[in-house]
């Protein structure tokens, strides 16, 4: 898991992980967790959602694929424990 610049941790929820109306939690969860961090926190925030979530390309193309985890593709039963995994930290 990440660590912020102030020490603590953090995880962003995408919307493979929260289908329908949920992902609509996504996003504010987001704001609230990232608006309050410093301005060099929410930096590594940015670059680390833009690398993993909205660039193109794949960003775990250089890891070998049985060594992907949450970037590579989700079996039904990895997709139920990360949402598990979630509620756990909300």
């Amino acid at each position: 898991m990440p660590r912020l610049a102030d020490g603590g941790l953090g995880a962003a929820v995408g919307h493979r992980i929260c289908p329908g109306l949920a992902a609509l939690g996504c996003p504010m969860y987001c704001i609230l967790t990232f608006r309050s961090r410093p301005p060099a926190a929410r930096a590594a925030w940015k670059t680390l959602l833009e690398h993993c979530v909205f660039d193109d390309e794949d960003p775990a193309a250089h890891i070998p694929a049985d060594r992907r985890g949450i970037l590579g593709p989700l079996t039904p039963e990895q997709l139920a424990g990360l949402r598990e995994t979630i509620r756990c930290y909300l």
